[in-house]
């Protein structure tokens, strides 16, 4: 008997249960937020990389076009001969000084003779080792049938071996066709590598550009490793333009620079990167730990409460201080309560939750109700673009707006002899009793003007909306329904933002 009679073990049970629930359920919150937060922020960094690689493609691109125009004129100078001299030193100077990034702007003909600027003096060994016939960036363009800009990366014996980035193009004889040289222009690497940092990524990590082959073209911090390289180059052909190499513990963003070979690559190490998703899910972890607080709390705080309870049912019991009319009183508090709560499932079910008027169908069973009023007016409202706001705002905002427009409506209409109802989606209907067609169209026009007036902190978001207003007077519901809907589209057509009452009177 004692056994039964104790309250311990259920409640423990009870709430043993409800904590493991409540774990269990933040723990796949936690998961499902870690994901999202995750895919977030590799999108974010991915569309970083995108915009970077666009933006040096641009970088490169107009180096390319000063050297198609360089080409140019220089065929336009020489009535399509090219010849070599002061005077095409000079000239090409001028065009070297206009380049401000450029390390070297070199002009090497077919048969291996070239200037390049700035001018390098060097002796018959070096000279040798010049020879611009045995420079990638020379023969690529020298074999290209389509006189395109070849983009290369090499080390040039003026720069102390160094590698740099080359823009080349091969120059053709205009008489004959001929390729007669190659025009060249070598960029400085800090300037590239200055482009690498134009903008502070979602992730922190090192960039590097690179060719498809795995070679490094340029990079922001210096030498990557040349197993790194490999790995990345077997990878930029897959499908997935982000992977991780478990092997280094690190994220690779991906993105080709425009029609070059090239790509450029955003090195992110996952430690970092789980460091971020923590950083955006750590509110869930700590919402549980403060909800099991909180369940302790609440099982504590019950375990006290009944137990006083018990002492004092007890000692009632045996001083027999419970009254008759107790039951009473629960009884009647039971039924009070039963008798609200069914009220205000009632209500709810004949509310709109979002913006609190009516929903359609307390529309319909009023309308059931007035069916042989004459002293009713009808209004359908709907508002302008609202496809659009959603489509740029998103949907958050257009719910913003739809209860905006809902609520100044309730605030202007100070009547209860008008009724505003959600009719479905962004259409409002309204129903105006003993209101004359005159005063309810004065009433949406106060409303449509504080609508069109309001500003709202979102940039460029300006609300309107149209209506159509009819009277019932001898037409049936279902005919001023359809009526009141027809010049709404009407008002729709003649330019939005407008209230039409007849077929012929706009705003």
């Amino acid at each position: 008997m004692i056994r039964n009679l104790n309250f311990r073990r259920p409640l423990n049970i009870c709430f043993l249960i409800t904590a493991i629930v409540f774990t269990l359920v933040c723990t796949a919150v936690l998961a499902l937020q870690w994901q999202d937060a995750k895919s977030t922020y590799q999108r974010q960094n991915l569309r970083y990389v995108q915009n970077l690689s666009t933006y040096t493609a641009k970088y490169l691109s107009g180096y390319e076009s000063m050297l198609d125009e360089t080409i140019k004129q220089l065929a336009a100078n020489t009535q399509g001969k090219i010849r070599d001299g002061e005077n095409l030193r000079h000239w090409l100077f001028e065009r070297f000084n206009a380049m401000p990034d450029a390390r070297s702007l070199i002009y090497a003909s077919s048969d291996g003779r070239f200037i390049r600027l700035p001018n390098v003096d060097l002796d018959d060994e070096t000279t040798r080792q010049a020879d611009p016939r045995n420079k990638i960036w020379f023969t690529v363009a020298m074999r290209d049938d389509f006189d395109s800009a070849h983009y290369t990366s090499s080390r040039d014996i003026f720069d102390n071996g160094s590698r740099t980035l080359t823009i080349s193009k091969s120059l053709v004889d205009n008489d004959d066709g001929e390729k007669i040289g190659v025009l060249a222009v070598r960029l400085n690497r800090a300037s590239t590598a200055d482009i690498l940092n134009a903008a502070v990524p979602p992730l922190p990590g090192q960039k590097w550009i690179m060719d498809g082959e795995g070679q490094q073209i340029a990079s922001d911090r210096g030498a990557i490793s040349p197993a790194v390289l490999a790995e990345v180059s077997v990878k930029l052909h897959k499908s997935s333009p982000f992977f991780s190499l478990p092997e280094t513990g690190k994220w690779y963003f991906t993105s080709a620079i425009g029609d070059t070979s090239w790509y450029l690559v955003h090195e992110v190490r996952d430690s970092d990167l789980t460091s971020h998703v923590f950083d955006r899910s750590d509110n869930v972890l700590y919402c549980l730990l403060f909800g099991l607080l909180a369940l302790f709390i609440c099982w504590w705080m019950v375990r006290i409460a009944l137990n006083a309870l018990y002492i004092r049912i007890a000692n009632g019991i045996r001083n027999g201080a419970i009254e008759q009319k107790a039951a009473e009183e629960m009884l009647y508090e039971e039924i009070h309560n039963t008798s609200v709560q069914q009220e205000n499932i009632k209500n709810e079910a004949l509310t709109d939750g979002l913006t609190e008027l009516k929903n359609r169908r307390a529309f319909d069973n009023d309308l059931e109700f007035m069916q042989h009023a004459d002293d009713l007016c009808l209004a359908m409202i709907d508002i302008d673009n609202f496809k659009s706001i959603n489509d740029t705002y998103g949907h958050a905002t257009g719910d913003m707006v739809l209860k905006t427009v809902s609520d100044i409506g309730l605030r202007l209409r100070g009547l209860d002899n008008i009724t505003l109802y959600r009719y479905g989606g962004e259409e409002i209907a309204v129903l105006f009793q003993n209101v004359s067609q005159e005063d309810a169209r004065v009433y949406l026009e106060r409303w449509r003007e504080t609508c069109d007036q309001r500003r709202f902190r979102e940039a460029n978001l300006h609300v309107t909306f149209s209506a159509g207003l009819t009277a019932k007077g001898t037409m049936s519901i279902e005919e001023a329904l359809a009526l009141a809907d027809k010049r709404l589209y009407e008002a729709k057509r003649n330019g939005k933002n407008r209230i039409i009452n007849t077929s012929a009177e706009s705003h």
